[in-house]
């Protein structure tokens, strides 16, 4: 596909998907192409929040429509309950983000801006990446899945990740607070480990990943180890 096509369509696939989010020009100082900016409200349909939640919990699929989370009808799950849900404040959970797109093998990135969710204000955020975009995909996932899918789908996984850093953020914000689902550790170790060298670089930069980060991996391996999750 062309690029202009490809712009094209996920300007008008973000404006149907996510009507909420405006598209804006990028940065100046960045490589991104294309840039929107919009609120998501992953629980404005709570109808079923314990059920939701608990399905993020165990790494169960939810729906997202335009970023709001809905618990899945087909589901036949047992779901147990939740000792936070009390604590969250889930009509509260407002998060403007800037989304930046590039070239199509490169992933997009997502910030959090309103309210502003960084390592600065959050500096026990493991779901932060160093750059200060959030790093919203699964952890069963060993490398990003992006593939040039359109932004929606992106976007998708954005609130989802936005309703768990809610309840991180409201059950403490701190190492012992809760994280819905699974977490993978970014060790260079453990990403030397789950990465072929020809597979997709784990940064997101649409290069194989021995022609990106391998050999930085390589090199902190012997060097401080480093814990971050996904």
């Amino acid at each position: 596909m062309l690029l202009s096509n490809w712009k094209g369509a996920n300007l008008r696939t973000v404006a149907l998907a996510y009507p909420q989010f405006e598209a804006i020009e990028p940065p100046p100082s960045s490589e991104a192409i294309l840039a929107w900016e919009g609120v998501l409200q992953p629980f404005s349909d709570c109808s079923k929040l314990g059920f939701i939640l608990d399905d993020l919990r165990m790494d169960r699929s939810v729906q997202v429509q335009a970023g709001s989370l809905s618990h899945d009808p087909d589901c036949k799950a047992v779901h147990r309950p939740l000792p936070f849900l009390d604590r969250l404040r889930p009509s509260e959970a407002h998060f403007k983000i800037t989304v930046l797109a590039y070239a199509p093998k490169r992933h997009p990135q997502a910030f959090g801006k309103s309210p502003e969710i960084t390592k600065r204000r959050f500096p026990f955020h493991d779901h932060i990446n160093t750059d200060g975009s959030i790093c919203p995909y699964s952890a069963n996932e060993t490398h990003l899945p992006w593939h040039g899918q359109t932004l929606p789908t992106f976007l998708d996984y954005v609130a989802i990740w936005a309703a768990k850093h809610h309840v991180w953020e409201m059950t403490g914000s701190n190492p012992n607070a809760t994280w819905l689902g699974s977490v993978a550790p970014h060790t260079p170790s453990e990403m030397l480990r789950q990465v072929g060298r020809n597979e997709p670089c784990p940064c997101g930069s649409g290069k194989k990943f021995k022609k990106c980060h391998f050999a930085i991996y390589e090199r902190l391996r012997v060097e401080i180890p480093i814990h971050v999750l996904r």
